[in-house]
């Protein structure tokens, strides 16, 4: 007896934030500060800050190229206000736009998803059925 192909191996909810899966997802990590308490959702895009010669990393909408997204839910409760927290981000893949940052509100800007398409991420709209 093998595992289904249409079982959930991590208990996720099939969130739809993956559009096609036959694109290459590739993954890194980087470190942002921890400045905001609560969760921090999958699908949440990951901003690239340039500053006199440093990179940085944010989530903040306002600042920097949108670079990734971030892969699982990252609960801030569970570090210090000042704490640097390791994240693991898509650096590649085809993504819906409809479920990236959806539990912020933010709807994706034009430039985010040029900055995303030269980094290797695609968008794609999606019809969600219900």
């Amino acid at each position: 007896m093998g595992i289904r192909l249409d079982s959930s191996i991590s208990g996720n909810l099939h969130d739809a934030l993956i559009y096609d899966s036959k694109f290459v997802l590739d993954t890194g990590t980087a470190e942002i500060k921890n400045a905001q308490a609560g969760v921090i959702k999958r699908g949440t895009v990951i901003r690239k800050i340039s500053d006199n010669g440093e990179t940085s990393f944010d989530i903040a909408e306002s600042m920097g190229e949108a670079y990734g997204i971030l892969t699982t839910d990252i609960d801030t409760s569970m570090y210090e206000q000042s704490e640097s927290i390791v994240i693991e981000y898509y650096k590649t893949g085809h993504f819906s736009q409809n479920a990236v940052n959806r539990a912020t509100g933010y709807k994706i800007s034009v430039k985010d998803k040029d900055d995303l398409r030269k980094n290797g991420i695609l968008m794609s709209v999606s019809v969600e059925i219900e």
